[in-house]
């Protein structure tokens, strides 16, 4: 498969490159608005660096069957689009976007007939968290009546040069969604997105001069009456994404990137590559797979469903109010 890398505003779009290539497939183009990285990257894995995403659609020179749109996320749906409309299979970095307007178009171009649209956080498929949810739907901890997750970072590099959209409300959706969709998107894995209200409050406590906030906590009540935390800290030196289920047979909990699952039958730890204990190479493959495939690897509601409560809470701490799922209209 010839894949393209539209976007280098991050990390991931290297990770992502380097992935490609270990499943089998070929970095076929690489964009960027900074030419000189997408150069620099084209050389590394022997793509060819493009001055026009044209040319990466069907009929251009450097045509690909499937693309990685790692752009700032207030530019997703502007990069994206063209793919998804020209039929290409299309993975969008978190966030999936930064509005509603964005996110409904994204979905709704994706959602069409022959249409391959993925965007989640790697930490879906972190290996801890995907042993977590297997055992949570298999019944293992019987009735479930409180999750939380726990999202730890450091945004100190976020705060000046190339990476400022990242702490930027209007850019990447500020601490709430950059970094909040890595709690939420396994939380929805676990439980759905069936939500009926989100609150969430938010400071800048660590770095004051943040654009955004440096911890957030989200209150989320699911239409059932299941309860749900998200801590967003983004003043730790170290990193750690973890999400606990408690039922009432027990608890289990999955720790990102240690690997870590404790609970019921003690603990179990991972391999110790990031890159799949992050969760990054079941990312690429199963994109990969569901672009050969002609199928989105994850339900479109889902990612609805993701959206929606991180919208709902950049609303509410926005407006120090409890905010309906019903309000965000996607």
């Amino acid at each position: 498969m010839q894949v393209g890398i539209v976007g280098l505003a991050l990390s991931h779009p290297y990770i992502f490159a380097e992935l490609v290539r270990e499943e089998g497939h070929q970095v076929r183009a690489v964009w960027d608005e900074d030419r000189s990285k997408a150069r620099e990257l084209a050389e590394k894995t022997g793509a060819l660096p493009v001055d026009d995403i044209a040319s990466l659609l069907p009929g251009g020179e450097a045509a690909v069957d499937a693309v990685f749109v790692c752009t700032r996320s207030v530019d997703h749906a502007r990069y994206a689009l063209p793919f998804l409309e020209a039929g290409v299979p299309t993975f969008v970095d978190k966030a999936l976007a930064t509005t509603v307007e964005d996110v409904k178009a994204l979905l709704e171009a994706g959602s069409k007939p022959g249409r391959v649209l993925m965007s989640t956080s790697a930490i879906r498929y972190a290996p801890a968290h995907v042993a977590l949810r297997e055992q949570v739907k298999a019944g293992r901890l019987g009735k479930t009546a409180w999750a939380e997750a726990l999202v730890a970072h450091d945004i100190q590099h976020y705060l000046q040069g190339p990476s400022t959209w990242q702490d930027s409300i209007e850019q990447g959706g500020g601490s709430i969604i950059n970094m909040g969709i890595h709690g939420v998107e396994p939380l929805v894995a676990t439980w759905g997105g069936d939500v009926a209200t989100v609150f969430c409050q938010a400071s800048r406590t660590i770095y004051p001069t943040s654009q955004s906030e440096d911890t957030a906590v989200m209150l989320i009540r699911y239409r059932d009456g299941r309860l749900a935390s998200v801590q967003v800290v983004c003043g730790s030196s170290t990193h750690g994404y973890q999400l606990r289920v408690q039922g009432d047979r027990g608890f289990l909990l999955a720790s990102a990137p240690s690997g870590l699952l404790v609970g019921l039958n003690g603990a179990l730890s991972g391999n110790g590559d990031g890159n799949v204990e992050y969760g990054y190479k079941e990312t690429v493959r199963r994109f990969l797979e569901g672009a050969a495939r002609g199928e989105a690897p994850i339900p479109l509601d889902e990612t609805a469903a993701v959206m929606a409560i991180l919208l709902a809470a950049r609303r509410s701490a926005a407006s120090g109010r409890v905010v309906t799922r019903q309000e965000i209209e996607i």
